[in-house]
């Protein structure tokens, strides 16, 4: 009987032996692959007028495509052609300057035209100025200065400082006739429409020794 049992548990060991279990694998397990999507992401633009550059402009569609192309002859901004041309700086302008002194001797008009160099003179053929000395009993502390044209006025600046620039300020107030005191100056619209300035300093009346200075701008 032992011997029995004995054998049936030898054949149970041979047929458990006989089984094979599979192996563990010892390859780690792999990532799952993610496929990226195919589909392409499609620029988009603003949609509306723009500038291509300084001097077009035109419409842009939401794909980026351009139509209506203009040329902007005074620029291109925001979109938009500037409808007025910038403003040009003004260029400064340049002049020749001759100047000098005189006397008024005589108690008569004497004749100015600057661009012939013919200052306080006699005989000259239309001047651009006349000037007149009283006598100094007459008490007058003044030159009478007159034009033929409304072409004469009177600026309160010292002949030394006085400039084109300030004459040309206050040119509306060009009339035929005035009076020059000391220290001011007398403004002249020649007739080739340059500037000229006269001017002096002294006390009381003025006499045959008094300098006026002028200038001279062409």
């Amino acid at each position: 009987m032992k011997k029995v049992i004995l054998i049936v548990m030898l054949t149970i060991s041979l047929i458990v032996g006989c089984v094979q279990q599979p192996p563990e694998s010892t390859t780690p397990a792999k990532e799952p692959i993610i496929k990226e999507s195919k589909e392409q992401t499609n620029e988009s633009c603003t949609i509306g007028w723009k500038c291509l550059d300084e001097h077009r402009k035109g419409y842009q569609f939401s794909n980026c495509a351009l139509t209506k192309v203009n040329i902007c002859k005074d620029g291109c901004k925001d979109g938009e052609c500037i409808t007025e041309a910038p403003l040009e700086e003004e260029k400064e302008e340049t002049f020749s300057l001759t100047e000098g002194m005189g006397t008024i001797k005589d108690l008569k008009y004497k004749n100015c035209d600057f661009s012939k160099g013919q200052i306080f003179q006699d005989g000259v053929y239309e001047p651009d100025l006349r000037v007149k000395r009283y006598a100094k009993s007459s008490g007058y502390n003044y030159f009478e200065v007159e034009s033929s044209e409304p072409n004469i006025w009177i600026i309160e600046k010292k002949i030394a400082e006085a400039t084109r620039a300030d004459c040309i300020e206050k040119i509306a107030d060009a009339k035929e006739y005035n009076y020059l005191r000391s220290g001011q100056t007398v403004c002249v619209k020649t007739k080739e429409n340059n500037i000229a300035l006269v001017g002096g300093y002294w006390q009381g009346s003025p006499t045959e020794d008094t300098k006026l200075r002028w200038k001279y701008y062409s």
